[in-house]
């Protein structure tokens, strides 16, 4: 067991490393080391971490990679074209074998698929006709912040919307896609918090599209924003915030938005790097509790290196758990080598990926004291 110091200006508890339980996977020839899109998968009480390269995938490849034993690891391979053509994919959702769903962002479809390849149906994801965006289409945006999610016969798909919500004030609801499996047919659910509507420009995807999961308790969806010190209780029928729960990480301060968009590169990037952030949620169904990440600010000198194109040191990072009913119960620095999109929950433990290594990802298990 290894305790790795916090270096944040506040002490905050050490998380703890087991390098005895470490996992590591050595990667084929066509797998990339880093991945924005994952998912943890059991598959005939088998463990996976399944993932596809970054957009755009050519091939389309989604990668199964065994836990314990890699005789077991397998890919499967998509066509763009024919009959069983999935076209471009940019992400994908896992539910078995017989059900995967594979997005085509800007040709707004998903095709469902079984693991032969075959195109059981496809599903357009837009209103109107045509490729061409609008002001009320929306595309599919997903990454380990926020997976699709399936209940019953809909299932839930994270959106960025064509139209940037600045322009109309934050106000529309249409963060969320919800999609009747059986019909096709689509809502958009899901605004912002009052925060937002304030008034400013508060940046790109990174600080305006939410997190995203599936609640521990009951059919509710659980939502957490970039820039908002609470975490919302959403229901999952009509898209409205039902209830929120104040949770504030020691190392997020107080952000305020740019008067108006900018197309400036220099304005908007001091600006990504120059607040602190709530980054992803996630679910511990199994230990049944929430984990939180929170990003602070680059340091001045990084901005400027990074601005002008050069290498800036990584910034700060902590992981918060909360209760089954949202409360805080701690907070551990993340430390740098970790990549935020890799905090990986399975049934054997808790593990943050790190991807340094061109040719294998290494998991490693990680325990909170005094939790």
């Amino acid at each position: 067991m290894i305790q790795k110091k916090s270096n944040f200006e506040k002490e905050f508890q050490d998380l703890l490393f087991h390098p005895e339980n470490d996992i590591e996977i050595s990667l084929n020839d066509l797998s990339s080391n880093f991945f924005m899109l994952s998912q943890e998968v059991s598959i005939s009480n088998d463990e996976f971490l399944v993932y596809c390269n970054p957009f755009p995938n050519d091939p389309n490849l989604i990668f199964f990679y065994n836990l314990v034993d890699s005789a077991k690891s397998f890919t499967l391979d998509f066509k763009s074209e024919g009959p069983n053509g999935v076209g471009e994919m940019s992400d994908f959702f896992f539910h078995n074998l017989d059900s995967i769903f594979v997005f085509d962002r800007y040709s707004y479809q998903m095709s469902l698929v079984d693991s032969s390849g075959h195109v059981k149906r496809k599903f357009r994801l837009k209103d109107s006709e045509g490729i061409e965006a609008d002001e009320n289409s929306v595309i599919p945006w997903m990454d380990n912040k926020s997976r699709a999610i399936i209940s019953d016969r809909f299932l839930y798909i994270p959106c960025y919307p064509d139209s940037d919500p600045y322009f109309s004030s934050y106000s529309r609801e249409n963060l969320l896609m919800k999609l009747d499996l059986i019909s096709g047919d689509f809502d958009l659910l899901l605004g912002y918090p009052m925060k937002y509507k304030s008034g400013g420009f508060w940046g790109g995807p990174e600080h305006i599209l939410p997190s995203i999961i599936s609640s521990l308790e009951g059919n509710n969806l659980v939502a957490s924003f970039p820039f908002e010190d609470s975490i919302y209780s959403v229901d999952s029928e009509s898209g409205f915030f039902k209830s929120q729960v104040y949770v504030k990480s020691d190392i997020v301060s107080q952000v305020n938005p740019l008067p108006e968009i900018s197309l400036d590169r220099k304005v908007r990037t001091k600006f990504q790097l120059g607040n602190d952030y709530y980054f992803s949620i996630s679910k511990d169904q199994y230990r049944e509790r929430y984990y939180l990440i929170a990003n602070k600010r680059y340091s001045d000198d990084s901005i400027d290196k990074i601005i002008n194109r050069e290498s800036g040191s990584p910034n700060e990072q902590s992981l918060m758990v909360l209760s089954k009913e949202l409360q805080k119960i701690g907070e551990y620095q993340l430390p740098k080598e970790f990549s935020r999109y890799g905090i990986f929950i399975y049934k054997s433990g808790v593990y943050l990926l790190n991807n340094e290594s061109e040719n294998k990802l290494i998991l490693h298990n990680i325990s909170f004291p005094s939790i």
